[in-house]
């Protein structure tokens, strides 16, 4: 099976399963927004940070996420990757075990929702600590500029408050710059959360792949040489860390030189890995 054709099944999938978990960030962020009230905003902002306990409801709302969206895509990835690896090599493989997938979805899934929610939770404290120290705004335009922010990552929080205050610069009133800023907040919350869905779903896909190629090694059903090569689109759209990358080959559960074990290389990545049932002789690309 050509490379392409590998690119191909996880462009599939990603295409597939990935509108899913979007709507369902997309959603949880409105009903985060609405859950803060512009009373407790302002109390943030004159106390100068916002309470921990924002930090812990939003975790709960990931662990929410990860039950009921990222688990069962986890899930959908592993029987995809049995029957595509299947139609790629023509041995038998299985579904792995039940306890395997759990216990990627713990580990990954544990650390998706402390690295997410944290980002969340200290941008918007960025923004907060920001406001107590401006004299331009009053408290209450202060709340109301930040809550559309919630959900968005600190690069995003400050250009949309820097798309706000550009437009109170400009004359606008408050009120007609608020209508604007949350129509552009509502562009960067769904970037954000096709960004964070397309990846996560590459990432459930290559790692369902591994564990299936793992476990078809226990069971003596391929041979433990097998290698991983990393398999890119090979045209303008792959970026130079990428592409430094492309036609590596390790063993298995090495990582490649980027420091990886394997694709998505970064967020919107697209990368694939292709399995070597035949340890080949090793080598590494020459770096452009």
């Amino acid at each position: 099976m050509s490379n392409d054709d590998i690119l191909q099944r996880l462009s599939s999938f990603i295409d597939r399963k990935s509108p899913q978990p979007a709507r369902f960030l997309y959603r949880m962020w409105a009903d985060q927004q609405k859950a803060v009230t512009y009373r407790e905003l302002r109390e943030a902002i004159l106390n100068g940070g916002l309470s921990i306990n924002y930090l812990l409801d939003w975790q709960q709302d990931y662990s929410n996420f990860l039950v009921e969206s990222y688990t069962p895509l986890v899930k959908a990835a592993s029987k995809q990757t049995v029957k595509d690896l299947i139609a790629e090599y023509g041995v038998e493989l299985h579904d792995p075990m039940y306890s395997a997938i759990e216990r990627y979805i713990s580990t990954h899934g544990g650390r998706l929702i402390r690295e997410v929610s944290t980002a969340q939770y200290q941008a918007i404290n960025v923004l907060v600590r920001q406001a107590a120290m401006t004299d331009t705004m009053t408290v209450d335009q202060l709340a109301r500029a930040i809550r559309p922010c919630i959900g968005l990552t600190k690069w995003q929080c400050q250009q949309t408050k820097k798309f706000y205050d550009n437009l109170i610069e400009q004359g606008y009133s408050h009120k007609k710059a608020l209508k604007r800023q949350m129509t552009y907040a509502a562009k960067m919350h769904r970037q954000r959360a096709a960004s964070i869905a397309e990846t996560e779903t590459a990432y459930a896909y290559n790692n369902a792949a591994k564990i299936v190629i793992i476990d078809a090694v226990e069971q003596g059903l391929i041979s433990p040489e097998v290698m991983k090569e990393w398999t890119t689109a090979d045209d303008e759209k792959v970026c130079k860390r990428c592409g430094a990358v492309d036609g590596e080959v390790v063993p298995l559960n090495e990582l490649f030189s980027i420091g990886v074990d394997l694709p998505p290389g970064h967020p919107g990545c697209r990368c694939a890995v292709k399995y070597l049932l035949k340890a080949p002789e090793r080598k590494l690309p020459t770096n452009p």
